[in-house]
Order: structure tokens, then C-alpha cells, then sequence
């Protein structure tokens, strides 16, 4: 049973969440088969390892029936909770989704036909969007559903009156449409750059001349994303640096989420110059981090992702900004998941002992790193590698090299993204070894090959040492 679908979920849900939906699967209301009740009572007191010897089918059928096992019947039993689970899912999501709630009202009270209450719901929505909080393309959304709810509602109680609402249900769907369309058009063109994919670009082009000449340019988000696909595919600087200059006006119109989402392509492109050598992109990524600190837009609810931490850290020692870094770590690791803090604490300052060339303590700090999230493991790895490497110490260089790359190949959450880059890490690194030790004959050549290959882990660090070798 630890292979199904329920069981999954149920792995999934927080300790609050399960008593969320014990509520949920035993209250009246929601009217959830005593069986499937039954069967929900037995297999969550198991949570959340849900060992398998002891939710296997069998052993659950026994206790819940005094009969031999029929296959059929439990798989109907589980089916009947897992419908049970996804009604919880959707309730819960709607009890989180204030938007969804008032879309979802005032189409019920509309179909009561009820002017007065129509009218007096649609105002207290309007009045509670103002300050909401939500992002312009979900407010967005939510208005034109509710424009739209407004005028069948008018259609079939005022038949005979001018409906007022068409010229703004055609304006949101413009710009509905144009934020959209440009937001998706950029993520595109970005994964063209970054993974080698190849799409098709219908109507943007045609949007990119219309935008300018239109009122939408002074809409934020569509300003701030025309420009954003502009910086992408002209690769013109001057964009970079206009819309990072502009932005700083948007900081109190957009939300985190949005603003986020639109630093993210100022971030990639800023690793990508500087993967390019273009060194002063490194001090642009670092800037472009701590407005993002110091705006908390990288601070979702009281959480910072491990990767973002990894990240800034990783950012700031190339740029050796070591006391800003201790800092860093001291105030934002109480924002990491507590599983991660420690870890995180000993892998920063095993890389800044690196950094200051104090490898034997930089190793001693990597024994303190749990190797609980593959991204971490990866960085640990890597930096270990890096330590033998300016040891001269090939038999644990070696070791380590095989070791990585097994691990990399085998490990299922590492992408095939991941794994080329970290590949092409190991794979020029074992040739600037065989340079260290005299075989310099394909130098020149590697070194051109080197340049031109783009996905490659660590790259900066590997031309640093490329130089040196020279």
C-alpha cells in the first residue's frame, strides 16, 4: 500500500493539516462513508512514515473486516477515501483562496437573482481588493471574472438597460491578456537560453510593437516585462540596466511574488554575463541579492529556500565580501527550515575557510554537513573535489571524481540539466589535473574548447585555474 496514490498525499501533509483532515473526514457536513472513515482511522495512526510491513493491504483488511482479503473491495474502499482526501484538498485550498471565495459568491448570489445583495456583495468585494495585497495579474483575473458575473447578472435582470461594465470587461481582458502573454513569452525565451529548447513565437512579436505606442507600456507589470523580453532577446545591457533602475519605482506597487518572479530574469541574466566573463556582472548579481534582502522579496512567509541561501552565499564569497557573509548567515539562518540550519551554518564556513586558503579547516566543516538535500550534496561534493584538487592529493581527488559522478547519474532528483553541468565540472577538472602534473601538450586547445562549451558547472572557478595553470 505504500505505493499508492493516498499514501503519498498523505506523506505530504503537515502535522496541522492531518488534523485538518481528520476534522474534514469525520464531520457530518461532508458526509464521508463510514468505511472509508474506517479505513482513514487505521492507516493514519501510521503517519507519516507509513512503514510497509505494517499498511499492507492484508494486514489492513484484517482489521477492518473479520472476512478473507477481497482485492476488489479494498480497492474500491481505498478509492472512496482518496475522493474523500482530494474533497479536502479542494476545501482547503478554497479556504486559503479569498479571491476564489469571492468569485465563487458573488456567482451564487447572482443566480438568487437578488439585486440589492448582488449589489451590496459586489461592493464589499471591490472595497477588500484595494488592499489586498494579491499581485496585479491575480487581481486581475478575479476582476474580470467578476465583471463578467456582473453582466450576466444584468443581462437577465435589467434586459432592457445599457449594461455600463463592457468597455471595462474588454480593458481587463487587454490587459489580462497582454501581462500574460508577455510574462509566458519571457519565461520562453529564457529557457531557450538556459536549456537549448526551441519555441515558437506567434503573436509576441507583433505585441512588442503595439505595446510601446499603447497606454499598457505605463501598466507596471507589462512595462516591467516588456523590457524584461527586450533585455532577452536584443541581449542589449542597456535594458539590464534601465529596468534594474526602474524597479526600484514598482518596489511598493507589485507584490513579493511578482516582484520575485521579474528579479529572477535579472538574476539569470546577470549569472549568464558573467559566465560570458563579463566580470562586472558579479558585483550587478550581488547588488541585485541585497535589494532582494533588504525588501525581503526573497522571504516567503517567514522562509527563505535553501537554494536562494546557498545561492546569495555562494555570490558573495566570489566577490569576497567574507564579513558580509558571517553576517548574512548569522541573521538569515533562522529563515531556513530546521532540518537545514545546521548544515547550512558548517557549509558556509567550510567555503569561506576555502576561500582564505585554509583547506584542512574547510574539510573539518564539510563533517558537519548533512547530506539531507541533494543540492547540498552537490555543493559539498564539489568542494571537496576543489580541496584535493589544490591538495595534490590524486588518490582522494580520483576517489572523489567517481564518486560524484555515480552519484549524479543514479540519484533520480538530480536533472539531466544538473547532471550535464556537473559532468562537464568533473570532466574538466580531471584534465586541469593531468595539466598540474605536466601533461600540457592539449593545453592551448582544451582551454579554447573550455571557453566555448556553456553548460559547465563552477566555470568561473575552473578559468580561474585555467589562468593559473597558463
Amino acid at each position: 500500500m505504500k505505493n499508492k496514490k493516498i499514501i503519498k498525499i498523505l506523506q505530504q501533509l503537515s502535522h496541522e493539516d492531518v488534523k485538518e483532515l481528520s476534522k474534514f473526514i469525520h464531520s457530518d457536513y461532508f458526509s464521508c462513508p463510514k468505511l472509508a472513515r474506517k479505513l482513514y482511522d487505521t492507516i493514519i495512526r501510521y503517519y507519516p512514515n507509513f512503514k510497509e510491513s505494517l499498511i499492507n493491504k492484508e494486514r489492513i483488511w484484517a482489521k477492518l473486516f473479520d472476512e478473507h482479503y477481497n482485492d476488489q473491495k479494498m480497492r474500491l474502499l481505498t478509492s472512496d477515501l482518496y475522493r474523500q482526501v482530494e474533497h479536502f484538498l479542494i476545501y482547503q485550498s478554497l479556504k486559503k483562496d479569498n479571491l476564489l471565495q469571492d468569485q465563487l459568491l458573488i456567482k451564487r448570489i447572482g443566480q438568487m437573482n437578488l439585486p440589492s445583495a448582488f449589489q451590496s456583495t459586489l461592493n464589499s468585494q471591490k472595497k477588500k481588493q484595494k488592499n489586498s495585497g494579491y499581485g496585479q495579474i491575480e487581481l486581475l483575473h478575479s476582476n474580470l471574472i467578476i465583471e463578467e458575473e456582473t453582466f450576466e447578472f444584468k443581462s437577465r435582470t435589467e434586459p432592457q438597460s445599457s449594461i455600463q461594465n463592457l468597455q471595462r470587461i474588454s480593458d481587463l481582458t487587454d490587459e489580462y491578456f497582454l501581462s500574460m502573454q508577455l510574462k509566458y513569452s519571457c519565461e520562453l525565451l529564457n529557457r531557450e537560453k538556459i536549456l537549448s529548447q526551441s519555441y515558437e513565437y506567434e503573436l509576441i512579436n507583433e505585441l512588442i510593437t503595439f505595446i510601446p505606442t499603447s497606454s499598457y507600456i505605463d501598466v507596471p507589470l507589462i512595462h516591467s516585462y516588456y523590457h524584461i523580453f527586450l533585455m532577452l532577446k536584443t541581449d542589449d545591457e542597456r535594458e539590464f540596466f534601465y529596468l534594474k533602475d526602474k524597479l526600484t519605482e514598482y518596489l511598493m506597487v507589485l507584490n513579493s511574488k511578482e516582484l520575485r518572479d521579474i528579479y529572477v530574469f535579472l538574476l539569470n541574466y546577470c549569472i549568464q554575463q558573467s559566465n560570458k566573463g563579463n566580470a562586472k556582472y558579479l558585483k550587478e548579481l550581488f547588488d541585485l541579492y541585497k535589494i532582494l534582502l533588504d525588501h525581503r522579496i526573497i522571504i516567503e512567509g517567514n522562509y527563505m529556500h535553501l537554494y536562494d541561501f546557498k545561492n546569495i552565499s555562494t555570490v558573495a564569497l566570489r566577490v569576497k565580501a567574507y564579513n558580509w557573509i558571517s553576517n548574512f548567515t548569522n541573521e538569515y539562518t533562522p529563515y531556513l527550515s530546521l532540518q537545514y540550519r545546521e548544515s547550512a551554518i558548517a557549509f558556509n564556513m567550510a567555503r569561506i575557510s576555502y576561500q582564505k586558503g585554509a583547506l584542512k579547516e574547510a574539510t573539518k566543516f564539510l563533517l558537519n554537513v548533512d547530506f539531507a538535500d541533494t543540492y547540498y550534496e552537490i555543493g559539498a561534493r564539489s568542494l571537496l573535489i576543489k580541496i584535493f584538487f589544490e591538495e595534490d592529493n590524486y588518490d582522494l581527488f580520483i576517489a572523489n571524481v567517481n564518486s560524484f559522478k555515480q552519484y549524479i547519474d543514479r540519484n533520480k532528483s538530480v536533472t539531466d540539466h544538473q547532471n550535464k553541468l556537473h559532468s562537464n565540472f568533473l570532466k574538466w577538472i580531471k584534465r586541469l589535473y593531468k595539466v598540474k602534473e605536466g601533461k600540457r601538450r592539449n593545453f592551448r586547445k582544451w582551454h579554447d574548447e573550455f571557453r566555448n562549451d556553456i553548460l559547465i558547472a563552477d566555470k568561473t572557478w575552473l578559468e580561474d585555474k585555467f589562468v593559473e595553470l597558463s
